[in-house]
């Protein structure tokens, strides 16, 4: 250690040297053990690597250029040669010595005139030129495609053939070989070419392709000219080595002493502020460095001397601290305490149950004084499944779940939905509802998970009679809006329910009489919100769907306890028509539509009676015109609500109805169990056909959909018919989807009916192209309902779409009682 001391006592100022606590001489050993590749080295040897990696890029750049040079300048020399030669051949000897090829093969080529001429002036080049190679003209074999039949005439295609040279061993003419590129370029484009240089197993060679023409300038063939470079390249590689290694050896040299000076004077400097960080090391704080020069060296020198000022500053502080540390600790015990107090007093005074669970799910002491009331006890050192009441199934699934919220392999915001959201009911009923909050650390991993349990209860119960009063002030809204339709409603409903009472009563009741006056029934009263009503007969429904399958399975099914479904079905319709008689006035008698005929009209009638009372039978004409009849858009006009409030509920978007050609008129009686049946059209245009507005939008659609009816009387043989078409512009009916479910469903024969036919099916009883059934539409028997309504008066209906366009319903039926 003194003879450490002693080398850097000349570099450092010591102004006061005592003796501190210092480092083991087996520490000090261990420091001054140095890599051999110190910094010197280091940087000679970097020094030494770039200059090397310098030279060996200028070398090689060197030598690209040089073989380039080369290589362009053999080129240009040989098809140099090739330009001369062109202009000593003919392309008609050429052209003579195909033909001999064609008529007597090689033999006959060498012994032609053609071939000749063309030899002899290629050797002339060729001794000219000092070449030793051979010379040849090449021609594209197809042009012989007429000597061969099958495989050897495809063998042709893509080959070249050999047709005159210069050459000291036997001629090889008509021999083939794949075409060359180069030969390829030059017979397409008449221009002369050359290759870069290129080595095979007899040498190194650059060749030049020129183009052989006839007197009209059309190309016959390819003259090409071989030139082994072998000599020239290995002259070029010599003298580039003798200019690459000299200034190699040279700038190395001059390398490695750059790199000793630069390293020496960087490294002393940095090995005199490491002795001295040794000492500093050993807990001598009274040592500074001295700063010679304003380099970067001197500026680490200044840096250094303030961090051992400050860790010696900062030691003094440090001794200081350890003597008070026990009394702020204390101090700050007491604030924590205090602090955790207060937080506990909020958390208890809150009327929400909240506590934390850890990654292994097990709670944290921390909760609030609700969770006892909310929950039943208290969470701390329970699992948060047992804290939350859960059992069986709900637990099981909380176990797989709660893991997720810790390892966010997905979102917590996105996960957390995931878990259990509303807690069993307990003895009071309450309705009780849990959300989860992540508790993140510095790296915003998730810690712990606050969970914060609430009674609900009041708010349900406020939102429950809320939802309750808006549906009743709806059905209100509809019955004022409609009472005349409802009136009609009321008739027709009563009526089918004798009729179908009758039903009941016979000896084989009609399964799917009963079945349609039930649906029917359930669709109106559900367009009018009648609340309990609709719902038991949607429950009514559902179970004649069972049934049905029943029924398709070959089982019996006795309907006679329908008869007294069927009472306390007309029990709760006679309830409501009591409970609302008020709104509804004399629509809740059933007696038949209501007419409201202002005092003016039957001042103006009574007018007409007296002038006309001679003819009872024009006096009763005017009278039915006026008041019993009505124009026969009145019919459909409501469904415009039934279609908004269908489309609401399936976040569709629909536009008001467009009535056309709806003014003359009809008596509504006859035509009032069409008109209830109609229910089903307007439901399915909007559930079945018209697409959401996003899927319209995709399709090049406006996004609201659209549903129009037009009406027509037509008079037929002295008969007038009504003609109803309803439309939309939706998705349309898919035939082969009918088709596959009605093969699915054992009616072989729709396989060889046209996609008319097969769309006609929608009128089956119990079909429907919905999987599954809803409040609206999937029993399969609205269509039905309609058909039979449609055929009940002597008419016929029919259905025509087109997918992605649309669908129209069209009914065809004679007047049941035409006005006189």
């Amino acid at each position: 250690m003194n003879t450490e001391l002693s080398r850097v006592r000349s570099l450092v100022r010591m102004p006061m040297f005592r003796a501190q606590k210092a480092l083991e001489p087996d520490e000090i050993d261990q420091t001054k053990r140095i890599s051999f590749f110190t910094i010197g080295r280091k940087i000679t040897g970097a020094q030494i690597v770039v200059v090397f990696l310098a030279l060996v890029l200028a070398s090689v750049s060197f030598f690209v250029s040089v073989k380039s040079d080369l290589e362009r300048m053999l080129s240009q020399r040989l098809e140099n040669v090739a330009r001369t030669a062109t202009l000593m051949l003919r392309g008609e000897d050429h052209e003579e010595a195909v033909k001999a090829f064609m008529t007597g093969g090689p033999e006959a080529v060498v012994a032609s005139e053609g071939f000749k001429k063309i030899r002899a002036a290629l050797e002339k080049v060729q001794k000219n030129n000092e070449l030793t190679s051979d010379v040849y003209t090449l021609i594209d074999a197809e042009r012989f495609a007429d000597l061969y039949q099958g495989e050897a005439k495809d063998a042709l295609k893509g080959n070249m053939m050999f047709m005159t040279m210069a050459t000291k061993k036997d001629p090889y003419v008509g021999n083939m070989m794949p075409m060359h590129e180069k030969v390829r370029h030059v017979l397409k484009t008449s221009r002369f070419d050359s290759t870069p240089l290129y080595t095979d197993a007899e040498g190194t060679w650059v060749s030049a392709f020129a183009p052989v023409l006839d007197s009209t300038g059309k190309v016959v063939a390819v003259l090409e000219f071989d030139y082994n470079a072998k000599n020239e390249v290995a002259a070029a590689n010599r003298q580039l080595l003798l200019n690459i290694i000299l200034p190699s050896l040279l700038g190395l040299l001059l390398a490695i002493g750059l790199g000793y000076y630069i390293g020496k004077s960087l490294a002393t400097p940095i090995r005199t502020l490491a002795d001295v960080a040794e000492l500093v090391a050993g807990g001598n704080f009274d040592v500074s460095v001295e700063v010679t020069t304003r380099d970067e060296t001197g500026a680490l020198g200044t840096v250094f001397n303030k961090m051992v000022s400050d860790l010696k500053r900062q030691r003094v502080e440090l001794r200081d601290y350890a003597q008070n540390l026990e009394k702020k600790v204390a101090e700050r015990t007491e604030q924590l305490n205090q602090a955790n107090r207060s937080i506990q007093g909020m958390v208890d005074s809150v009327s929400q149950a909240f506590f934390m669970f850890e990654s292994t799910g097990n709670c944290l002491p921390i909760y609030s004084r609700a969770c006892k009331d909310l929950l039943g006890a208290a969470p701390a050192g329970k699992h948060a499944g047992d804290a939350l009441g859960l059992s069986g199934e709900a637990l099981t699934d909380f176990h797989k779940w709660y893991p997720l919220l810790f390892e966010e392999l997905m979102p917590f915001d996105e996960v957390a939905p995931l878990g259990p959201r509303l807690l069993p009911a307990d003895s009071r009923g309450r309705f009780i509802t849990v959300e989860y909050f992540p508790v993140r650390d510095s790296s915003q991993r998730v810690m712990q998970v606050v969970a914060i349990a609430t009674d609900r209860t009041a708010e349900r119960n406020a939102n429950q009679r809320a939802e309750s009063e808006r549906e009743y002030a709806g059905m209100i809204l509809k019955l004022v809006k409609n009472r005349k339709h409802f009136a009609a409603l009321v008739n027709e409903t009563k009526t089918g329910f004798i009729q179908l009472k009758e039903e009941l009563a016979s000896e084989s009741p009609n399964f799917d009489a009963v079945f349609r006056h039930i649906h029917t029934f359930k669709s109106a009263t559900a367009s009018y919100s009648m609340g309990e009503v609709a719902k038991v007969a949607h429950e009514y429904e559902s179970e004649l769907v069972a049934d049905r399958k029943r029924i398709a399975a070959g089982d019996a099914v006795d309907l006679k306890p329908w008869s007294g479904k069927l009472d306390r079905l007309t029990g709760l319709f006679n309830d409501f028509l009591e409970e609302n008689k008020v709104i509804i006035g004399g629509a809740a008698s059933g007696s038949g539509p209501m007419l409201e005929i202002p005092t003016s009209e039957v001042k103006r009638l009574g007018e007409e009676l007296r002038s006309i009372s001679e003819k009872n039978r024009a006096v009763f004409s005017v009278f039915e015109r006026k008041y019993l009849s009505e124009p026969v858009v009145n019919l459909l006009i409501h469904y415009d609500e039934v279609v908004s409030l269908t489309a609401s509920r399936q976040q569709k978007e629909v536009a008001p109805i467009e009535f056309e050609g709806g003014d003359f008129r009809v008596m509504p009686e006859p035509l009032a169990p069409l008109a209830g049946a109609m229910v089903h059209a307007f439901r399915n245009a909007v559930d079945h056909g018209l697409e959401t507005p996003d899927e319209r939008v995709e399709n090049g659609k406006p996004p609201t959909g659209k549903i129009s009816v037009a009406f027509e009387a037509q008079e037929r043989e002295g008969k007038r018919w009504i003609r109803v078409r309803v439309s939309d512009d939706g998705r349309g009916i898919d035939p082969e989807v009918i088709r596959a479910k009605l093969l699915g469903r054992g009616q072989q024969s729709v396989a060889q009916e046209s996609d008319e036919q097969v769309i006609q099916h929608v009128f089956d009883a119990g079909f429907s192209t919905k999987d599954q059934v809803t409040d609206i539409s999937g029993r399969g028997v609205g269509m039905d309902a309609i058909h039979y309504a449609v055929t009940t008066l002597g008419g016929a209906c029919k259905v025509m779409s087109h997918p992605g366009k649309g669908t129209t319903l069209e009914l065809d039926f004679p007047d049941p009682t035409p006005m006189s």
